[in-house]
């Protein structure tokens, strides 16, 4: 529905500014030098990780000869995909114990599509970040230890997109301790500390790594 969307929302290159130009042009550093490096990524404001994951829709435009806003577009519509399809279905299923009704799933995207439907237009970090923090809380219901670091990643990664969701973190934790499988606690607690505690330290080449300062860089 937003790969459909998205191109007729009415939307026109000179829309394409602000934030989300402003993360455009961060991307270009990470390529500033002839190749793809991350050592290239110094901004001491915002997280690497949200620039990066625009790198896919760069190239496509850089390939077809596409704007930038349809190429923001094509990215919105695999995040509406991965966050209304994948993410939140499996959430819900996880939680009830049964998988998402077709029709509960309609009301779901059509509520999404009625308040979020031009956030897919842009990119912005508002979708990434809550789509990476959906799936840490899907992989925290598996009592597997990879899936204990998978949601660490996921949790790290919404927050080095957008550091107040570092306010989530009591809320995970209890998502955990409710409902986590016994017997992995302890082995999906450790997971979530090693993978999730680097975030700090990899923000950018000139980021503090402290909660106070990505706070307020929020």
């Amino acid at each position: 529905m937003y790969a459909l969307y998205l191109p007729l929302s009415g939307y026109a290159v000179g829309d394409f500014g602000f934030d989300a130009a402003e993360y455009w042009e961060l991307s270009l550093k990470f390529t500033r030098q002839g190749g793809f490096s991350l050592l290239g990524y110094n901004d001491p404001v915002r997280g690497y990780l949200g620039p990066m994951l625009i790198l896919p829709a760069r190239v496509l435009c850089h390939f077809t000869g596409w704007s930038m806003l349809a190429g923001a577009q094509v990215l919105g519509a695999a995040w509406a995909a991965l966050l209304v399809g994948i993410a939140v279905p499996a959430l819900v299923a996880q939680v009830t114990g049964r998988a998402l009704a077709a029709g509960r799933w309609l009301v779901l995207l059509a509520l999404t599509f009625v308040f979020w439907r031009d956030y897919f237009n842009f990119t912005l970090s508002d979708m990434p970040a809550l789509t990476l923090l959906v799936l840490a809380l899907v992989a925290l219901r598996h009592s597997h230890w990879v899936w204990a670091v998978a949601a660490g990643l996921f949790l790290a990664a919404a927050i080095n997109i957008r550091p107040i969701y570092i306010a989530s973190l009591p809320g995970c934790l209890w998502f955990f301790y409710r409902f986590a499988p016994p017997g992995r606690k302890g082995v999906a607690r450790a997971g979530l500390l090693v993978a999730g505690a680097p975030w700090c330290s990899c923000r950018s080449g000139a980021s503090t790594g402290t909660i106070s300062s990505a706070i307020r860089r929020s």
